[in-house]
């Protein structure tokens, strides 16, 4: 049996107190909490760097009972018993304001009985504020491609549905020619056209949502319009609401469609008295202008060298959930009883193709803000445009005067029944017609006859070769060559009628058949 020298016990006794040193060193240096708890729930340690983002110090704790400190956290709590039972626990909670990862290790002796417990905490709250902004950020991607995965897609299906609109709108043209224009076959005409149109109308909607719709621009005084389409509207909201403006003085002008802009007040002003569900409640109207150093950042990069001009629509009703407001923007998703669903997707389609942000701030029972936001236009805008209108009314008026043949012209167009009614239409208006579904096949011809035409009739979507290739294939053997551009999307999409403005025009589907005959000779001289 050996016996430790009073030099050994010495030196023992000062390698122990280093180690607590350097132990005690580095958990008071790291941004953690290391603590324990007897079995009775008594603090017998608390220390770590942690501690200073509570406001206190290290081994203020100990002594005091967990049941007193976290009364107001019984998540905590609950950790601490059920750790205290012999199940070790892992737990996030809040507490002084913080976010902790907790730890929790029942401690027991040599028999196995539960003495107490060792908990480690780390501070937390920095990264997972770093991670909800992060899953935020995802959440606004994810959600701006979906808008835009919608906006393909509301744009495909609404240049099909023009392209069967325009026949059928076309035949009904062709059949009012025929029929006695006081007879009932006239009056089921009219009658099919105006279903047609309003059809037309919808899919115009489509286009506005897609960011393809047709704006006519110029600068708009965005304050005025906002009181005229108010006091437009203003038999049409609530009784029980309360509308207020608050408008700023001096607001510069901003490029913009008017028409489309009285859509966009109009839509959030219904929203908002919607909103309110015939209960008492305020809708206000504010505006504001923050210049080039300030001004948020517009969608696709787009400059704003002279600052924003921009829109809140407020109300005090029923408010949105999370969930809801993820939707609202697709087309024909609705929380009302009726409408179909494509105001707030038009109201988005017409901001976006205006170069401007839309945003929505809603929380339940808490109401709602939209606020538009649109670049300031420069203090010498005359107007320019960011589409071009349609140039043909859908409408046919009827029988037209006669006019004399003017040779043959060339129709392309990849959708059988377009090709019919518009072929039928330029026969019964004197003209020679050759017709090709293919752009290729149609070129090819062209080359070997350019002589024979005094015209041609383009579809700009369509396969293999696109209507913009095909009109600039024709011009290289007929460089004046008159062209009626037509397509179910808009005039932005006929790229080719730029080359030659005077010879060339654009027709969106559907239009009149009359229209484009008119617009043939016009073409034509």
């Amino acid at each position: 049996m050996s016996v430790e020298s009073p030099n050994q016990s010495v030196e023992l006794l000062a390698e122990l107190t280093e180690v607590r040193a350097q132990l005690h060193s580095v958990i008071g240096s790291m941004p953690i909490v290391l603590w324990a708890v007897d079995a009775a729930g008594v603090v017998t340690l608390s220390e770590g760097q942690g501690l200073m983002s509570l406001g206190l110090e290290p081994g203020q704790l100990v002594g005091q009972s967990v049941h007193d400190l976290y009364h107001a956290a019984p998540e905590a709590l609950d950790g601490i018993v059920r750790a205290l039972r012999g199940e070790a626990t892992a737990l996030d909670v809040s507490v002084g304001g913080r976010m902790w990862s907790n730890r929790y290790f029942p401690r027991r002796d040599v028999d196995g009985n539960i003495v107490g417990l060792t908990g480690l905490s780390i501070d937390v709250t920095e990264s997972r504020a770093l991670e909800l902004e992060a899953q935020r950020l995802e959440d606004q991607v994810r959600h701006a491609q979906k808008l835009e995965s919608l906006g393909l897609l509301a744009g495909g299906i609404a240049h099909d549905f023009n392209n069967l609109l325009a026949a059928i709108l076309g035949n009904f043209n062709l059949l009012g020619r025929e029929v006695t224009p006081d007879s009932r076959a006239q009056r089921l005409v009219r009658e099919g056209e105006r279903a047609a149109l309003r059809a037309a109308e919808l899919t115009h909607q489509m286009l506005v949502y897609a960011g393809r719709g047709q704006f006519r621009v110029g600068p708009a005084d965005l304050n005025a319009l906002i009181l005229d389409m108010g006091s437009l509207i203003a038999s049409g909201l609530s009784k029980r609401a309360t509308v207020t403006y608050d408008l700023a003085p001096g607001l510069p002008p901003v490029v913009a469609d008017t028409a489309q802009l009285q859509q966009v007040v109009m839509n959030l002003l219904t929203n908002a008295s919607d909103a309110l569900e015939g209960a008492p409640g305020e809708i206000r109207v504010s505006s504001r202008y923050v210049d080039a150093s300030a001004a948020p950042q517009l969608p696709d990069g787009y400059a704003a060298p002279h600052g924003v001009a921009y829109f809140e629509v407020s109300d005090t009703g029923t408010g949105m959930s999370e969930e809801t407001q993820r939707r609202i923007f697709e087309p024909f998703f609705t929380t009302k009883d009726t409408g179909r669903g494509l105001g707030l997707s038009a109201v988005l389609g017409i901001v976006r193709g205006h170069h401007g942000r839309l945003d929505v701030t809603s929380a339940e029972h808490e109401g709602t803000t939209f606020r538009v936001t649109l670049p300031a236009a420069p203090a010498e805008a005359q107007g320019a445009d960011v589409g071009t209108e349609t140039e043909a009314s859908a409408v046919d008026a009827g029988p037209q005067p006669e006019r004399s043949a003017a040779g043959r012209i060339l129709l392309v167009d990849d959708e059988d029944m377009v090709r019919t009614v518009v072929r039928d239409a330029l026969v019964q208006a004197g003209f020679e017609v050759s017709v090709y579904a293919i752009s290729s096949a149609a070129a090819a011809h062209f080359a070997m006859s350019a002589g024979n035409y005094a015209a041609a009739v383009v579809d700009v979507v369509m396969p293999g070769m696109t209507g913009n290739e095909l009109v600039r294939s024709l011009r290289t053997h007929a460089p004046q060559l008159p062209v009626v551009m037509m397509s179910g999307l808009n005039a932005e999409m006929a790229e080719a009628r730029d080359d030659l403005p005077h010879r060339t025009a654009f027709l969106q589907k559907p239009f009149a058949l009359a229209t484009l005959v008119d617009t043939l000779h016009r073409l034509m001289g």
